[in-house]
């Protein structure tokens, strides 16, 4: 079985209601969907999410890098022609594409190589016909997702946590990080929703977790220790409080406050992880297709982690139905991977789609080959960006 033929499509969905974090605010969500044809007439579905504030990404820099990979007279391959008939194959095209073993193709890019990868092994997986887990030796195990609550002034956020709570949710998640916020100075909010929270959870006797993300936002270890000072056996864990190259912080911060860490935007690949993990620095990795650049890197992250009793979250970087699926297939291919924020599909007021859904805190995911979802050509072209949606779009438009 051969790649045919590749099709990007540049869409645009919406949010229910903006998602607002400590990087970006969100409404409206751009995706690159990727749809590879095979031979033998097969077809399979990825989703890039160009999140530029994290991967650099935009979407037409995902349309060029695939397209880059089917110019041989640029990167001295073509992706059309290539066998994927084996798992072995796949592994070793994305090995040549992504540099496991020797120089990148292309640098960088991740969200193109989790499209991509995506689209070619849900196409495997129907070649095949089982979902793409069983080809990791993966278990069908319920999915519990985190639910994660953007930043919103107080009272409305902490009726947010009472929602979750009487839903039974497992594990709440607070969005924090912006210095200031809601005429709140100095993380004043941040401090404020943490400690009232938690109130509101030991009240219930629930055994609910509470962590929060600060998406980068206390920028550096003084901030972010002050911070843990203040909200002292509040967590279970933070995430990402400082900025992302900022690797060595994580280890002031653990050596100065006794919260649990977790690495999210400074883990892109298997050598970031290494390195936190090999200093001891956190004590949880958040994993992301989009981020890592697809399952294969997101699995040699866990393996190691595991090796070295470092838990994983796969989380998602407000992922569509067909990345969603994607990550549910990646957290059952591994027993390490063991928290899930993987519903932000739920999100999205445009369902493109089937074949995976929120049933309460849990995702449901068909056991249909592949990804286990279906798609509809109709629905895509459907949400295809509009001029006004692109400058770039607009520049290419007028020079026909």
């Amino acid at each position: 079985m051969r790649i045919n033929s590749i099709k990007l499509i540049p869409i645009k969905l919406h949010l229910k209601e903006p998602f607002i974090i400590a990087s970006v605010t969100n409404d409206e969500m751009f995706y690159v969907i990727v749809k590879v044809t095979t031979d033998n007439g097969l077809v399979g579905y990825g989703e890039a999410i160009p999140a530029w504030e994290v991967t650099g990404e935009t979407q037409f820099s995902v349309i060029d890098v695939i397209n880059h990979l089917c110019e041989p007279q640029k990167t001295g391959m073509s992706l059309i022609g290539q066998d994927i008939s084996s798992l072995e194959q796949i592994e070793n095209l994305f090995s040549l594409i992504a540099g496991w073993h020797s120089t990148a193709i292309i640098a960088g890019a991740p969200s193109a190589r989790a499209a991509l990868q995506g689209a070619v092994l849900d196409a495997f997986g129907k070649y095949v016909k089982k979902p793409i887990y069983e080809f990791f030796n993966g278990k069908k195990r319920p999915i519990l997702v985190n639910r994660v609550i953007s930043i919103f002034p107080v009272q409305q956020t902490l009726e947010r946590v009472r929602d979750e709570i009487k839903r039974s949710s497992k594990t709440i998640k607070l969005k924090i990080g912006i210095k200031d916020f809601d005429s709140m100075n100095n993380f004043e909010r941040d401090v404020k929703v943490v400690r009232e929270a938690k109130k509101l959870i030991d009240a219930t006797d629930s055994g609910i977790k509470l962590v929060a993300d600060a998406n980068q936002g206390f920028v550096d270890e003084e901030q972010a220790i002050a911070f843990c000072k203040r909200v002292e056996g509040c967590l279970d864990w933070l995430e990402q409080p400082i900025l992302a190259e900022n690797k060595r912080g994580f280890k002031k911060i653990k050596e100065s406050c006794s919260i649990k860490l977790m690495a999210d935007e400074s883990v892109h690949s298997f050598y970031d992880a290494k390195l936190l993990i090999d200093a001891k620095a956190v004590d949880y990795i958040n994993l992301k297709i989009m981020k890592c650049g697809g399952l294969f890197e997101v699995l040699r992250i866990a393996e190691y982690a595991a090796e070295n009793n470092v838990p994983c979250q796969i989380g998602s970087m407000l992922d569509g139905l067909i990345g969603c699926a994607f990550s549910a297939q990646t957290h059952l291919s591994h027993a390490n991977i063991f928290s899930a924020e993987i519903a932000t599909f739920s999100r999205l007021t445009e369902k493109l789609g089937k074949g995976i859904e929120l049933a309460g805190n849990e995702i449901k995911l068909s056991n249909k080959p592949g990804l286990g979802v279906e798609i509809d050509d109709k629905d895509i072209e459907s949400y295809r960006i509009m001029h006004e949606d692109s400058l770039t779009y607009r520049s290419l438009l007028s020079e026909r």
